[in-house]
């Protein structure tokens, strides 16, 4: 018996010592229960104490473990949400550079559209670059005219605007007259379609507008229907007024072409 109370003795050293090491140091606390077992009586008592020193040993190192692998847990949440959070910023930044490229081309395109527009407004503006004010000042004088003399016949059964348009042809003749004694007989005949399908136009809306506040908005809009219907057929009589006059500013050259076209009609 004395026999094996000293190896359990000796057993209780060897795991206090085991206990007592951690990376080559020695714990002091260990070292204390080691004071207290050299105390006790016997080895079996001293075996039981070794065995407690154990036990609360591994608590601890069980407890450290577990605060080592949280610690990675939430260091690799962390990571994780740094990740997520950097790639969600990515993801805007890339939305964002998208969002104002788009509207980069957005812009391109409407500058690009309005400078189009803008380029046709000048060329209708200047009326092809002949001058605004020299083609579009006579037909407004017309288009006033036409309107007169619409609104004194206003109780005639007829289409008075059409009328207004054919009766001022030679004003139109005058027009193309003018102009070609300075330009060609095309310029001639393009400026005397203008001036009738301007002056035309003019009479219409204000036929409308009239009829708007003496009869009612239906018959207003039959007018400007009237208007556009009939806008190539005045355009095509004030044309031919302008090449007359045209033939009338240049007489000798107009002859000669004419009987150059016919012999040569009657050579094809």
């Amino acid at each position: 018996m004395n026999r094996l109370d000293r190896v359990a003795g000796s057993l209780a050293r060897r795991l206090l010592r085991r206990a007592a090491t951690r990376r080559g140091t020695e714990l002091p606390w260990v070292r204390a229960l080691g004071a207290e077992m050299d105390e006790l009586a016997t080895g079996w008592a001293q075996l039981g104490w070794a065995l407690g020193a154990v036990r609360l040993r591994w608590v601890e190192l069980r407890h450290r473990w577990h605060v080592r692998l949280r610690w990675v847990e939430l260091r690799h949440r962390w990571h994780a949400r740094q990740r997520w959070n950097e790639l969600r910023h990515r993801w805007h930044a890339r939305l964002r550079w998208n969002e104002l490229r788009h509207r980069w081309h957005v812009r391109q395109r409407w500058n690009e559209l309005r400078h189009r527009w803008h380029t046709r407004l000048r060329w209708v503006e200047s009326a092809g670059g002949l001058g605004g004010f020299r083609v579009y000042g006579p037909a407004v004088v017309g288009g006033g005219a036409m309107s007169l003399w619409v609104y004194a016949n206003r109780a005639a059964d007829a289409p008075l605007p059409l009328a207004a348009a054919v009766l001022l042809a030679p004003y139109f003749a005058v027009i193309g007259f003018c102009w070609a004694r300075r330009r060609r007989a095309p310029i001639a005949a393009a400026v005397g379609a203008v001036t009738a399908l301007v002056g035309f136009e003019i009479v219409t809306i204000g036929t409308a507008v009239y009829t708007v506040v003496t009869e009612s908005a239906l018959n207003a809009v039959v007018w400007l229907g009237f208007g556009v219907a009939y806008a190539l057929p005045v355009g095509f009589v004030g044309a031919v007024a302008g090449l007359t006059g045209a033939l009338a500013a240049h007489p000798v050259a107009s002859v000669r072409a004419l009987r150059r076209a016919i012999v040569e009609s009657r050579v094809d």
